[in-house]
């Protein structure tokens, strides 16, 4: 779904309203999704106390549209140091 959601979303076709409100509905789920797990970990102590999870779950939307996007056209080293930077904003 993702790699569908992420072409559809880069294309021309994310003009049309129908197709445009699918993609937004499609990462509103995603940040619902992240910023879940995100609250979970917050109140198990696992994130600092002045974390932001609402605005940690839209980076981490982001991220992964990001990494659908670069995926596509950088060298895989990039990409996995891409990855790792991402990564590490969570550690």
């Amino acid at each position: 779904l993702g790699c569908l959601i992420g072409n559809t979303a880069f294309s021309a076709v994310a003009g049309d309203a129908a197709i445009a409100g699918r993609v937004v509905h499609h990462y509103g789920r995603m940040q619902a999704a992240f910023l879940n797990a995100l609250q979970n970990a917050a109140q198990q102590g696992e994130l600092p106390t002045n974390e932001d999870t609402d605005i940690l779950a839209d980076y981490l939307v982001g991220v992964a549209v990001g990494y659908l996007a670069c995926i596509r056209s950088m060298e895989a080293t990039a990409v996995q140091r891409y990855i790792e930077v991402s990564l590490a904003r969570l550690g």
